[in-house]
């Protein structure tokens, strides 16, 4: 299955709520540029299930996402992702994105996200 490694953008850090109180901005949603979803094997738009490991409890967390082109880019949106730990997450620090399909019909895919600061192997979250 195919995945996508990002580098977050400090825009990005606003689909965490512990950062939209100090990042203005609207954006709220991982971008992954347009040309990628070609190989992910996903007919646009699309509701993605994602699994993430929340960083303050330890707990999966699985919750679905629209993931949709938004101008020249596809953007996985939806409400922010709760939690105090998740201010230790900086510009720079690398978001894996694995897509795995769980869906024949193309309207729906799973995906687990694995995020976390880079430069501290020991605090990111594993899927």
């Amino acid at each position: 299955m195919p995945y996508v490694v990002r580098h977050l953008l400090r825009m990005d850090l606003t689909f965490f709520a512990a950062h939209s109180k100090v990042i203005t901005g609207r954006r709220r949603g991982i971008n992954v540029d347009a040309w990628i979803v070609h190989y992910l094997a996903i007919k646009m738009p699309a509701t993605l299930t994602i699994r993430y490991r929340h960083v303050d409890t330890g707990q999966i967390t699985t919750e679905t996402r629209p993931f949709s082109k938004l101008q020249k880019n596809v953007r996985l949106h939806g409400r922010m992702v709760q939690g105090d730990g998740y201010e230790r997450f900086a510009a720079g620090d690398i978001m894996l994105l694995h897509f795995g399909i769980a869906s024949l019909r193309g309207t729906s895919s799973r995906m687990k996200a694995t995020s976390g600061p880079s430069s501290r192997s020991s605090t990111t979250p594993r899927t």
